[in-house]
């Protein structure tokens, strides 16, 4: 029996259309939270997969308010592909919670400068970055992100862990097609294999660049991934694949396209764990790494906009990065892009507990004192619950 039926003050009400090997479903409680149920993503989430293996069924997580903020930008950027990055028509706003206004014409901010909390609108953005603390939800917003972008049409390819791509590979291989640089096959295979099972038949869809149509001999990105997945001897070459895909979905404007990408800032550290003839190799020796770093310390530059789309990425700061605080800020732009993570509301923590009582983990009664225990974050909620 799924927890969504045993919830005795969750009232389920679906409201997104299913997608091929996942669904989302929004529930409405007394509080007014919302619920976002998150199945069968192909893409191994570490923190969807550990509720999974604790909690009966798919799990169900609240959904954040950044969460649904930048679902509907998403919704308005597919509509309006011609927006461009919003910049230049960005205006100064007025938090309706604290009263404080926010210079945005200035300083280009996503959130109250006061307080934090997400613009009633988020303007356009080639991308939005989601940072917070360890245990703030940030793969579990970028997850329920890509769940609901999926359900809605539009192609996702989603890197759900970049600290693999750099750190956790088999073996690195000169590239064949990019001189001086390098393939690293295992990871990149991985997030092929996972797009073309979240996509099947509508990569046949998407048209490939030139270059890839030529490098690969196809038409379409359904078979130039099973050319570089399935073709004998082209095994090691799978990094200018995904670089490949990459490209060909940055030109696609037949539908919405999304590259979300999880521990972003892990892609930007001084080194990564390969070495080639005694040389450690930096990120941007990796064909798929420099493919897949849109974002950058100056932005999106125009060469890696969507024609009709965005960027969503989290940022790091759970696996061990030897990326200190300066070097992300240095590294990566934030304040035009960046969207806080931070702790449940009273209203979003009492609807969790809720749920997970409902699944048979602690109980109403404990709502007070595991909000001083956890001090509202999610990720420690879950963890002291699961050991009750």
């Amino acid at each position: 029996m799924r927890q969504a039926s045993r919830c005795a003050r969750l009232i389920g009400t679906p409201s997104l259309r299913p997608a091929a090997r996942c669904c989302a479903r929004t529930l409405s409680s007394s509080s007014a939270v919302r619920f976002t149920e998150i199945a069968a993503l192909p893409e191994a989430v570490r923190a969807v997969e550990r509720e999974t293996d604790v909690v009966e069924g798919a799990p169900l997580f609240v959904e954040r308010d950044a969460t649904r903020r930048v679902v509907e930008a998403l919704e308005r950027r597919a509509a309006n592909p011609s927006e461009g990055d919003g910049l230049d028509a960005d205006a100064d706003f007025t938090c309706p919670s604290c009263g404080f206004t926010t210079f945005a014409s200035k300083s280009f901010r996503l959130t109250c400068a006061k307080c934090g909390q997400c613009r009633e609108e988020l303007p356009a953005r080639d991308a939005y970055l989601l940072t917070g603390a360890r245990g703030a939800g940030k793969s579990v917003a970028l997850a329920q992100i890509v769940t609901q972008a999926r359900a809605r049409g539009w192609l996702c390819l989603f890197v759900a862990r970049a600290r693999d791509v750099g750190h956790h590979g088999d073996y690195v291989v000169p590239s064949p097609h990019h001189a001086g640089r390098f393939e690293e096959p295992s990871q990149s295979r991985e997030v092929l294999v996972a797009f073309r099972e979240a996509h099947a038949d509508a990569l046949a869809s998407v048209k490939a660049t030139a270059e890839a149509a030529e490098r690969w001999g196809c038409d379409n990105l359904q078979e130039l991934v099973a050319t570089a997945l399935d073709a004998k001897g082209r095994g090691d070459e799978a990094s200018t694949a995904l670089a490949n895909v990459v490209e060909s979905l940055r030109a696609h404007d037949a539908a919405p396209v999304l590259i979300a990408v999880d521990e972003y800032s892990a892609l930007f550290e001084a080194s990564t764990a390969y070495f080639y003839d005694g040389a450690s190799l930096k990120p941007d020796d990796l064909v798929h790494i420099r493919a897949l770093r849109a974002l950058d310390a100056t932005g999106v530059a125009p060469e890696k906009r969507l024609a009709r789309g965005a960027y969503v990425l989290a940022d790091s700061q759970t696996r061990g990065g030897v990326l200190g605080p300066r070097d992300r800020r240095l590294g990566i732009a934030h304040p035009p892009f960046e969207i806080p993570v931070g702790e449940f509301s009273d209203a979003e923590f009492a609807a969790a507990v809720d749920r997970y009582a409902a699944a048979g983990f602690g109980g109403a009664d404990d709502v007070a004192a595991l909000k001083l225990a956890t001090q509202r974050v999610p990720g420690l909620l879950f963890e002291r619950l699961a050991l009750m």
